[in-house]
């Protein structure tokens, strides 16, 4: 067995992650606006504040979220928002959790081992720990848990996550064994999913046992439930017997629903809340300036998409794909639509928040000469081609799409605007037409995302694109559970779809969330979701 009692891997979105395109059918929204402010630029996973660097415990955090709904459940199995991430993460703990510097480390299991082949994971709990019933943790709960998320019948929003999972055993009161149908060297980063946290057993005889805990909202966690209005507000208090020393710094939380942007931010400025997410870019420079908030910016893998039909000309032709991808100015983009608050992309969905991003993949940059070089490599002396644009299918599609279009026209290229209607628009445009725009989350992990709009044999595989030397590596990558040999695929799945693909990924999106002053947090956040990870319940402080 391979010992990995934590993973080393630099890593929302409104919740984390999610399974599809930002706004598609089904699915919330999960970008933010995008946002100026006082607050640096930031390198994902670092927070530059000028805070206490020492916590101190005591107070009440009140936190805004832009999301919640009156059908809302304490269920794991049903988060899907900001709003219930947060009630996940305050009551309970999973297995795995992902830290601040976005690594992943050691939960309720103190250690994990791993077959070389990455079908066996067993999982070696921490004794003592105690829910807020008072029952001690043991292995019995962990498969009973799992058990319960694995059943597509119980609603898991990602049971998908869990159907490779073979058996599930208890090897005495402290050890949990997961055999899978197929390596997957993931599998410790999959169990941190804010929907599969461990719950208790009450009455292991009856058969809705984890259904009726959840309503309880009883975990691990900092802090217990005191009372919960689905949609509107959650109310919590500090976990006396909380096993995590160094956490849990406020008396009580307040979580608080609040759809509307305005709103959410006034109350920021007046002092009634002391968190909000997210904010918007008209906001955000007016929260900047007040003496008692900030803007406070985590990385993200949050992306713009522009997938081209591949099998459809002149999309199917490599050169002409290589002719788009240097015909846009991203950085033109990035100061003009989303004022400085963006990462940019390489026309590949793994940004600088995820463990295996590589520095060493040289850029796409826009190059005139270079994209006239690729057209005529193609055939073409020019080229006219239609984009359909909504804002349904990304956040500042339209202004994007303009600045493509005259940046296009100094290499030779004319773009043709198609605005298209929001309504049906998942339906009607995307992976319809043959270029469009959408918007991605990213996921738990870098082939989570590959596999699901990237893969030639993934769900949502927008650019239809099929590559056999692709899939090879990719089928390598999905099965090596060596960490090194792992990184150096990676690095060629991010060069190969930059060359390659049929994808243009102008930027990356990061967490953009407005912030009391008087907060303290450690100097680097997790950047896998905002709010820390959805951590900083745990994490953060007052700092007077």
């Amino acid at each position: 067995m391979i010992r990995t009692t934590s993973l080393s891997s630099p890593q929302s979105q409104e919740n984390g992650p999610p399974i599809g395109p930002i706004g598609s059918v089904g699915r919330r929204r999960f970008i933010s606006g995008a946002a100026t402010g006082i607050v640096a630029l930031l390198a994902p996973g670092v927070a530059t504040q000028a805070y206490s660097s020492t916590p101190r415990r005591g107070g009440t955090l009140r936190q805004a979220v832009g999301s919640g709904t009156t059908s809302d459940t304490l269920d794991p199995n049903q988060i899907e928002s900001s709003f219930t991430t947060q009630a996940g993460f305050q009551l309970r703990n999973n297995l795995t959790e992902i830290a601040p510097d976005n690594s992943v480390r050691p939960e309720l299991a103190e250690s994990w081992e791993t077959s070389r082949d990455a079908t066996t994971w067993i999982f070696r709990l921490r004794k003592g720990v105690e829910f807020h019933n008072g029952k001690t943790l043991n292995s019995t709960d962990v498969v009973n848990s799992f058990s319960y998320y694995r059943d597509k019948s119980n609603g898991s929003m990602r049971h998908d996550l869990l159907q490779h999972i073979n058996s599930i055993e208890e090897d005495g009161s402290d050890i949990v064994k997961f055999t899978l149908n197929r390596p997957d060297p993931d599998f410790s980063t999959v169990v941190t999913d804010p929907r599969f946290p461990v719950l208790p057993i009450i009455d292991p005889t009856e058969d809705d046992c984890c259904k009726r805990t959840t309503e309880t909202g009883v975990g691990t966690g900092p802090y217990q439930l005191k009372s919960f209005e689905p949609g509107v507000i959650m109310h919590t208090t500090r976990n006396p017997n909380y096993w995590k020393d160094d956490a849990a710094y406020f008396d009580e939380i307040q979580t608080i629903s609040i759809l509307d942007p305005s709103a959410r931010e006034n109350a920021l400025l007046a002092g009634e809340v002391d968190i909000v997410y997210p904010i918007g870019a008209k906001s955000s420079s007016i929260l900047g300036r007040s003496n008692t908030s900030t803007v406070l910016e985590s990385g993200g893998r949050n992306y713009i998409s522009i997938p081209m039909n591949a099998n459809i000309p002149p999309f199917d032709n490599i050169n002409v794909r290589r002719a788009l991808k240097h015909s846009i100015d991203r950085n033109e983009v990035i100061d003009r639509v989303f004022r400085g608050y963006a990462f940019t992309g390489n026309d590949h969905p793994i940004s600088k928040a995820y463990r295996f991003f590589s520095e060493d993949v040289e850029q796409n940059q826009f190059d005139t000469d270079k994209s006239r070089f690729f057209l005529n490599k193609a055939g073409h002396n020019g080229l006219r081609v239609p984009l359909h644009v909504s804002e349904q299918g990304a956040e500042g599609a339209e202004n994007i799409a303009i600045l493509y279009q005259d940046s296009a026209r100094r290499a030779g290229i004319e773009i043709d605007l198609v605005r298209e209607p929001s309504d049906g628009y998942w339906t009607n445009v995307w992976r319809t037409k043959p270029w469009v725009f959408s918007s991605w989350s990213g996921d738990l992990t870098e082939l989570g995302i590959l596999n699901r709009a990237w893969a030639p044999d993934g769900t949502w595989n927008e650019s239809q694109w099929k590559d056999e030397n692709f899939m090879k590596i990719l089928n390598d990558v999905r099965t090596l559970n060596d960490f090194s040999l792992r990184k150096d695929l990676f690095n060629r799945v991010q060069a190969y779809l930059r060359d390659n693909g049929a994808i243009v990924v102008p930027v990356f999106l990061p967490f953009v969330q407005g912030v009391n002053t008087r907060l303290g947090m450690p100097t680097q956040i997790a950047s896998n979701m905002e709010l820390d990870g959805h951590k900083n319940s745990e994490r953060w402080w007052f700092a007077d």
